[in-house]
């Protein structure tokens, strides 16, 4: 059987074209892969883009574009970048990705109620409850359930003191 070896760059933030650095972990990262094939090894190497946050909403807004549309652009010249240094990746993600998605709810779909909710309020804020609903095989209802008392959970966790005092809200729930 052989060894197994697994490489992942950072997912580059989808606000802006590939640069130095991201170049420079992404050429790291293909060395490393590279070398441990010619030792026998089993490899897998990842890289793609995270499109998700705040910034990337707004960059796009300021756009005039959805976030996704908006990332596209940026994503096609990563690939591009890669293609023209040789980089030869196994997996391109996205994190808007169908196959990302599912696979984060389904993982989030192990956890406590309360982290189960927290993550799928903030982390897909583009999915509609319906999409939720069908991919964790659960009513619409009970999502809708979750959602609102996580809010109410996170709301009155946030506006008790913290440390040193200070009082932490947190805003737009």
């Amino acid at each position: 059987m052989l060894k197994k070896y697994y490489v992942t760059t950072p997912l580059y933030y989808g606000t802006g074209r590939p640069h130095l650095g991201s170049l420079y972990s992404t050429l790291l990262a293909d060395v490393s892969t590279r070398w441990h094939k010619l030792k026998g090894y089993e490899t897998f190497f990842l890289t793609g883009t995270d499109e998700h946050g705040q910034k990337i909403a707004e960059s796009a807004a300021k756009a005039g574009k959805k976030p996704k549309e908006f990332v596209d652009v940026f994503v096609a010249e990563y690939k591009k970048t890669w293609k023209d240094y040789r980089i030869d990746y196994t997996k391109f993600i996205r994190t808007t990705d169908d196959e990302h998605k599912e696979a984060v709810i389904n993982t989030v779909a192990c956890l406590p109620e309360i982290y189960k909710t927290v993550l799928i309020l903030y982390y897909f804020e583009e999915l509609q409850i319906q999409e939720i609903s069908n991919i964790l095989d659960c009513p619409k209802k009970t999502i809708e359930t979750r959602l609102y008392r996580a809010k109410g959970i996170l709301k009155s966790m946030l506006k008790q003191e913290l440390s040193g005092g200070e009082l932490y809200e947190l805003q737009n729930l």
